[in-house]
């Protein structure tokens, strides 16, 4: 009980407590277990596992919705006590990985764990490995399985299925289109069951894994196998070790691999195929140019070695090649942005797309939190191999097959192109020496039974070195592994998901990272619609964000998410209603996606009710929308490795453009500025990092670590209100100045110098202010950051002395953030041009600013949020000053809302008439749309010429 209060995520009982523990401690623990959150992982390895233990496992398992893998390794379960468990199998619907290894289990077990798979839709591993279930009981799990799409995975090796188990699976994999590996080894199959499952090949499309290793299967079965690869193109690895195959089996094996283009893995060895069998096997894969094999396994001899270095150097060949000829393919990347209210449950529909836990006490989001999501048949994962991005493409278009055929005659007459690829060729040798990567073909893992031939193909290559058609070892991990991974997982889709903080001390902080493409989801409490006042809310925070979507990204593909499913009674029609709002609510906005049943997608985090609809639907408007079918270079994913590198060597966030990356042209090739910012662009689309163009001096940084930044920000700007404890700045002595920056938004450098532990302090402060989310307050180094302005002021425009000016934003829409950036502007105008800005003659507040703008003018800044409008007061010589605060918002506009900003300015004449503001004729207008394309600091100086 400790242990389960304890937030464990995984328990193992490796031991027969039974006999030490009182049945009243038992039976607590267990019910324990029932309500337990956090226990995501349970194994059971004693040795005696009774029917009372199961009855209370059977509970658990009704119960429980966080756990998520089940191992029972044991002896002594009864067979039928199995049902006991496949009763609480049929309504579990979260359990995801089951493994009954050795346990006894028979036919009748067999058939009631397949009557559980008929009911269950949400399993997905299944390993019944080292029992005794025969051919009814293996023909009844496969009859369960016919029409299964959850279950990718099932071992059944160690088994008796026999050759009426097979042929039961054959016609399984004729109907299914889940299962990716299937395991068949050890179980008494002959050429009857193996011809079966052969014939299944021709119309199976999801299989890629196949063992039938240990099984008494001849020329016969292996021969229909072999005249079913050579339709099917989906099987990427078959074992059939251990069998009685002979050489005339192993001539039908080579007359496949001939004109194979898919199968990576083949396993033959302890079989009787002898040197003539191998020998065909070699003589085919020299013929097909486009055998995709990287590992064929055979008894140790001569021929096996020589097919050993060949496929070794026909994976780095294939590398090679794909990097020579710069060839082009979708990233198969896209950014997922989530955003709603605060409390809505953003970072738990996150948690749920990306199949982890619920937490019900989920800190707030700081700013923002960004994740990695990669599809697959199983549901999204949390997982990206980073690093290594030039290889892992390549691979990927080697898979997808651009990178078979990819070698380029250069005798074939005068090419136009011939220097420029041969200036390519010889920049990856450059690259490849000065990385000294052909220390990387010792490390090379095509396969395990590779190592012994290491040496021999590394001193081949290295003979060969200085002839220009000869390949060459490229980036790390550029092996047959990588292509293997990308011939399984080469149609996935990885989400860079950023999960936006709700409070709206973010909301200025948000224009930063929004971006024009990408998936949007916006998120709202469904419980929200309850009752008038709070619906009112809700529908105000949806209508609000729906504009703020389409102000950055009026393309760009939205769906809205409903939390809370479980708390709302779906019985009185409260979701069609809520339904009707929102149906009213989207017109004009078409980019909204339309749910099955509803404009919106409800869903429940905490029992996961609706996420495999909304992340199948999500992928499957990814894989239409365009932004993901656009098309990336190798020489780019080479540029990002090398953008990477040079920052991890300078240990630096970030980069300056001009001085890192420099000369490129020795790891990439040719690549002009423009393609490097072209390049960048496109990778702070697709979430790899942050690259803002606003400016000529923010288009020479790029920010490497695009968590480093959000969180550095996030270290200054949040709610005070939840995310602040001030007794960790009472310890450090720094409570004034806590105080003086989250109660009145100015902060100093000690503490910057704090809350960012003197990490990158000078660029962190340059790039807030180059993004308008802080500005100098006065000369002795304490900073004003209107975003933690958390008080309104009550006050009307009639309190206030002075000439009128207004900027309506009634047709378009005043974004959160706009009003924040001006104040910032207009304060950091002011200090720069008198150089000490008065301090006591200034107030801020979060819809108020009065500052003094020059000698003798007093401004006053007051949004208002019900008229969507700001108004501007001058008290004193009205100058230039309209103009300059409208150049001011042309800047914020260009810079931070992708130009989707529409106002119309008016202003009182001489006679207090209200007139166009161009129409104001005391003062000249400046030059607004030349200042608003260029860097900030000169954007204000150049606003007095």
């Amino acid at each position: 009980k400790l242990a389960l209060e304890s937030g464990l995520e995984k328990l193992t009982i490796s031991c027969d407590f039974r006999f030490q523990t009182r049945e009243q401690d038992l039976e607590e623990f267990w019910r324990e277990l029932e309500t337990n959150e956090t226990c995501k992982s349970l194994w059971i390895t004693s040795s005696n596992v009774n029917l009372m233990t199961l009855d209370y496992l059977s509970d658990v398992l009704k119960a429980n919705k966080r756990l998520r893998t089940l191992l029972i390794k044991t002896t002594m379960i009864e067979d039928n006590s199995v049902p006991v468990l496949c009763n609480a199998l049929k309504i579990n619907e979260t359990l995801v990985k089951l493994h009954l290894e050795e346990t006894g289990i028979g036919e009748s077990g067999a058939i009631a764990i397949a009557s559980a798979l008929q009911s269950n839709f949400h399993l997905q591993k299944l390993d019944l490995r080292r029992n005794k279930i025969n051919g009814e009981g293996g023909a009844a799990i496969a009859g369960s399985l016919q029409y299964n799409k959850s279950l990718v995975y099932l071992c059944m090796g160690n088994n008796e299925i026999g050759d009426n188990g097979a042929r039961a699976f054959s016609n399984m994999l004729k109907c299914n289109r889940a299962i990716g590996t299937l395991l068949l080894y050890d179980n008494k199959i002959g050429d009857p069951g193996a011809s079966a499952l052969g014939n299944s090949l021709r119309h199976n499309d999801s299989l890629t894994s196949l063992s039938l290793r240990g099984n008494p299967i001849g020329d016969e079965g292996v021969s229909t196998i072999a005249a079913a690869l050579r339709q099917n193109n989906t099987l990427l690895n078959l074992r059939l070790s251990k069998t009685n195959v002979t050489t005339v089996g192993a001539r039908k094996l080579a007359k496949t691999v001939r004109i194979n283009s898919s199968l990576t893995k083949l396993a033959l060895e302890n079989t009787n195929i002898g040197l003539t069998g191998a020998a065909a096997l070699r003589d085919a894969i020299k013929e097909n140019e486009d055998c995709a094999l990287i590992s064929l396994l055979l008894d140790p001899s001569p021929v096996s070695s020589e097919i050993k270095r060949q496929l070794l150097y026909t994976v780095k060949k294939k590398f090679s090649d794909a990097f020579t000829n710069n060839k082009r393919a979708p990233l198969n990347r896209i950014r997922l942005m989530v955003v709603g209210q605060g409390k809505a449950g953003k970072s738990a529909t996150v948690r749920s797309l990306l199949q982890k836990s619920f937490v019900l006490d989920w800190n707030s989001t700081i700013g923002a939190d960004i994740s990695i999501g990669v599809s697959s048949k199983r549901g999204w994962t949390g997982k990206e191999i980073t690093g290594d991005n030039a290889s892992r493409f390549a691979a990927y278009l080697i898979a997808r097959g651009d990178g078979n055929k990819l070698m380029v005659n250069e005798n074939a007459g005068e090419n136009r192109n011939t220097s420029r690829k041969k200036s390519i060729r010889k920049s990856l040798r450059r690259s490849l020496k000065a990385r000294s990567l052909k220390r990387s073909i010792y490390a090379l893992e095509v396969d395990d039974a590779l190592a012994e031939d290491r040496e021999e193909i590394s001193s081949q290559i290295s003979r060969t070195d200085s002839n220009d058609s000869v390949v060459e070892p490229t980036w790390e991990r550029s092996n047959g592994t990588l292509i293997s991974e990308a011939r399984k997982n080469g149609s996935a889709v990885t989400f860079a998901i950023w999960d936006f903080g709700g409070q709206e001390v973010f909301y200025a902080m948000h224009h930063i990272f929004l971006t024009k493409t990408g998936i949007y989801l916006l998120v709202f409490d469904l419980r929200g619609f309850r009752d008038f006042d709070s619906r009112k809310e809700s529908v105000k925070y949806l209508q609000f964000w729906l504009r703020s979507i389409r102000l950055h990204a009026p393309q760009a593909p939205l769906f809205l998410v409903g939390t809370f499913l479980g708390e709302m009674d779906a019985s009185n029609g409260m979701l069609k209603n809520i339904d009707d709002v929102l149906r009213e609510l989207v017109k004009g906005f078409p980019q909204v996606i339309n749910g099955l049943e509803y404009m919106f997608f409800p869903i429940d985090n905490r029992d996961r009710i609706g996420i495999n609809r909304l992340r199948q639907s999500i992928e499957e408007c990814t894989r239409s929308n365009e932004t993901i079918r656009q098309e990336v270079s190798l020489k780019w994913m080479a540029f990002l490795d090398t953008v990477m590198e040079r920052s991890n060597a300078k240990g630096a966030s970030y980069l300056k453009v001009s001085e890192s990356l420099q000369n490129v042209t020795s790891e990439v090739g040719e690549m002009s500025l423009g393609e490097q910012r072209e390049a960048l662009s496109f990778f702070h689309q697709r979430g790899f990092l942050i690259y803002l163009t606003a400016s000529e001096i923010l288009r020479n940084l790029v920010v490497v670590k695009p968590e480093w930044l959000v969180k550095s920000i996030g270290k200054v700007i949040r709610d005070p209100t939840i995310h602040i404890d001030f007794k960790e700045f009472k310890n450090a002595g720094l409570l004034q100045e806590a105080k003086e920056t989250f109660e009145h938004a100015r902060v100093s450098r000690d503490m910057l110098d704090y809350l960012w532990e003197r990490d990158q302090v000078e660029f962190l402060i340059d790039f807030m202010k180059r993004t308008m989310l802080m500005s100098e307050w006065k000369k002795r180094e304490v900073y004003l950051i209107p975003s933690l302005l958390g008080r309104k002021l009550a006050v009307g425009e009639i309190e206030i002395q002075g000439r009128r000016f207004w900027f309506d934003f009634q047709d378009s829409l005043l974004a959160k953030g706009v009003f924040q950036r001006l104040v910032c502007l207009c304060v950091e105008y002011c200090s720069r041009k008198m150089q000490n800005l008065d301090v006591n003659e200034s107030l801020y507040y979060e819809n108020y600013a009065c500052l003094k703008f020059g000698s003798g003018s007093t401004v006053h800044l007051l949004e208002d949020e019900t008229k969507q409008s700001i108004t501007l007061i001058v008290d004193g010589p009205t100058g230039k000053i309209p103009y300059i605060v409208e150049s001011m918002l042309i800047k914020i506009n260009s810079e931070f809302m992708g130009a989707g900003l529409r106002w119309d300015s008016f202003g009182e004449d001489e006679s207090k008439k209200v007139v166009r503001l161009h129409e104001v004729n005391d003062s000249t207008t400046i030059k607004q749309k030349t200042l608003a394309n260029i860097d900030l600091f000169g954007f204000l100086d150049g606003l007095d010429q």
